[in-house]
């Protein structure tokens, strides 16, 4: 049986999570360059690290997460835009009036991942019509 982290373990994946988070939106905020090249390389980690570590798979996904909020916030200030993120999408909404629609990868990456966390959740919880042992 899969041996479940600890309290303290998943404290210190969620702090080099926010941290590399960070480091993502910092990067990400730089130029279009820097963004989409530390946003592929992100991909390209968490995939080699859900193949081979899946219990740390989520300290990629927050640089990439990261990068993707830093290149918003880059497209927002560089096209004078407003941005509205609809989960697996972003609408940027220029100030002419002029709508573009923009499916964005990262965003498809992240609620699959939520996705996948809150059925993990929800099956392992006790009460499903079975009596819990207390």
């Amino acid at each position: 049986m899969e041996r479940r982290l600890k309290w303290v373990e998943w404290a210190v994946i969620g702090l080099f999570t926010f941290l590399l988070l960070a480091l993502g939106v910092m990067i990400g905020d730089g130029g279009p360059l820097a963004s989409g090249l530390a946003v592929d390389l992100g991909i390209l980690v968490y995939l080699v690290t859900l193949l081979l570590y899946p219990r740390l798979r989520l300290l990629p996904l927050g640089f990439v997460v990261g990068s993707d909020v830093g290149h918003l916030i880059y497209v927002a200030r560089a096209l004078a835009t407003k941005v509205l993120v609809y989960p697996p999408v972003w609408v940027l909404v220029s100030l002419t009036g002029h709508a573009s629609l923009n499916v964005d990868p990262v965003q498809v990456l992240l609620l699959a991942e939520v996705v996948y966390l809150v059925y993990r959740i929800v099956s392992v919880r006790p009460g499903r019509g079975q009596a819990s042992e207390s």
